[in-house]
C-alpha cells in the first residue's frame, strides 16, 4: 500500500501491523509495532511550521494556544490531527512527508518489540520516535535487539544521536526537519530491502 497523502492517511486507519501481518508471521516477530509513527513525526512536523499556533517553551507535551492562552488541547492527539491536518499544507505538501507515506506500509517500517512495549512507547511522551525511545530503554534495547531479534537492521538509529531526544527534535528547524524525513524514508527503505531478502529466502529470524 501506497499513501498518496495526510488526507489519506488519516482516512485509512489500517494499522501497518495488520497490513503485514502475513510478513509478520513469516519472519516470526512476536509484539509488532510500527517503527516510525507518522502521527508523531507529523506532529513534530506541525509544530516546526507552526509554532505559533502553540505554547512556547514546550519540553515534552506540546499544547495548542488560543488567544487567551494556553488550551488543554494537545497536538499530539488523534482527534486534533484528524480535525486540523487541512489547515497545515506547509507540511502535508513537502514532498518529503509524502515519500514517508509512500513507505510507510513497507515492512521496513515494523520492529519486534518486548511485551508492553507498543503501548508504553506511545505514552513515554516522545511522539513515538524510535530514536528517543531506545535511548531511554537502552538496556531493554541492548537485551531485545542483541540478543533476541538480531537481523532488525536498526544501526541506523542506535548510531544517531541527532535525533535522540524531544528536545533536540522540536528545536528543529523547517529545512532541518525535512533532513528528518529524508533520514526515516532512508532507514526505512534499507531495512526493507534487506527484510525482503529473508523473506524471499523462508528463513523468519529471531
Amino acid at each position: 500500500m501506497k499513501l498518496q497523502s495526510v488526507e489519506e492517511f488519516f482516512y485509512k486507519r489500517e494499522t501497518v501491523e495488520k497490513y503485514n501481518d502475513d510478513k509478520i508471521i513469516k519472519l516470526n516477530w512476536e509484539c509488532p509495532d510500527v517503527l516510525f509513527s507518522f502521527r508523531g513525526v507529523y506532529a513534530i512536523g506541525v509544530f516546526i511550521y507552526y509554532r505559533q499556533l502553540f505554547v512556547d517553551n514546550v519540553k515534552t507535551d506540546i499544547m495548542v494556544k488560543d488567544e487567551k492562552g494556553a488550551t488543554r488541547q494537545r497536538l499530539y492527539s488523534d482527534k486534533f490531527l484528524s480535525e486540523n491536518y487541512p489547515q497545515f499544507s506547509d507540511v502535508n505538501d513537502l514532498p518529503e512527508i509524502k515519500g514517508f507515506l509512500e513507505h510507510y506500509y513497507d515492512i521496513g517500517n515494523i520492529i519486534p518489540t518486548w511485551p508492553g512495549a507498543n503501548v508504553n512507547r506511545g505514552m513515554a511522551h516522545c511522539y513515538d520516535i524510535p530514536n528517543v525511545y531506545y535511548k531511554r530503554h537502552a538496556k531493554f534495547t541492548k537485551l531485545v535487539y542483541g540478543s533476541i531479534y538480531r537481523s532488525v537492521f536498526i544501526e541506523k538509529i542506535l548510531e544517531n544521536d541527532k535525533y535522540d531526544t524531544v528536545e533536540k527534535l522540536l528545536k528543529l528547524q523547517p529545512e532541518q526537519y525535512v533532513k528528518f524525513l529524508e533520514y526515516i524514508v532512508d532507514v526505512i527503505i534499507n531495512r526493507n530491502k534487506q527484510l525482503q531478502d529473508i523473506l524471499q529466502e523462508g528463513n523468519g529470524h529471531e
